[in-house]
């Protein structure tokens, strides 16, 4: 075959790598941006047995790091006047977190399957053309495994931080709706009057 034709299979081969690739870190970049804080962070900051006070001190402080969820969250737990419209509310935001970083779990799995077996199938291809060498067709196939390990390792950095997410996430929901639960009028975990 000529070397245009074996160049060719090689560049559709990395094509398909290529994308399958940006499809995986796609997945990876919106499971980071769904949360937009270190919610772990947050909660270890909001200490237990925090008030009311102490949560607005903490909103104040999420002003610039804080994601419109939390903000949403903060301010529907604050409003709310029954332990059942507080137990709505966490309801309502945690689907919606919940549901943007499941976003995409099947990209995962597919971006790999393309990824391993296109620059496959080139290769094969090309052997079967007759018109290559075994070799030429060996240039193409190649790009499977670099293809392979980067979205393999794309997804499970993904899964990895939407399970830290939700463990972080689960401490800080339940560190806040503890603090907007009590009293306006209550004592500090200093013993300062609220």
């Amino acid at each position: 075959m000529t070397v245009v034709g074996v160049t060719l299979a090689s560049l559709v081969a990395l094509a398909l790598v290529s994308a399958a690739s940006l499809a995986a870190a796609l997945r990876l970049r919106r499971v980071v941006a769904a949360v937009g804080l270190d919610a772990g962070r947050w909660a270890s900051a909001l200490a237990r047995g925090a008030t009311r006070a102490d949560l607005e001190v903490a909103v104040g402080a999420w002003e610039h790091d804080r994601p419109t969820w939390v903000a949403d969250l903060v301010d529907d737990l604050l409003a709310a006047r029954s332990g059942d419209a507080r137990v709505a509310a966490v309801n309502e935001h945690l689907g919606d977190l919940a549901a943007a970083l499941a976003w995409g779990e099947a990209i995962g799995p597919a971006a790999r399957r393309v990824a391993t077996l296109g620059p496959l199938a080139v290769g094969f291809a090309l052997l079967a053309s007759g018109h290559a060498e075994p070799q030429d067709a060996l240039a193409a196939a190649v790009w499977a495994l670099p293809g392979a390990a980067w979205t393999t390792l794309a997804t499970r950095r993904a899964a990895s931080l939407a399970g830290a997410t939700r463990e972080g996430v689960d401490r800080l929901v339940a560190r806040l709706v503890a603090a907007a639960a009590m009293p306006s009028g209550g004592v500090d975990r200093a013993g300062r009057a609220v």
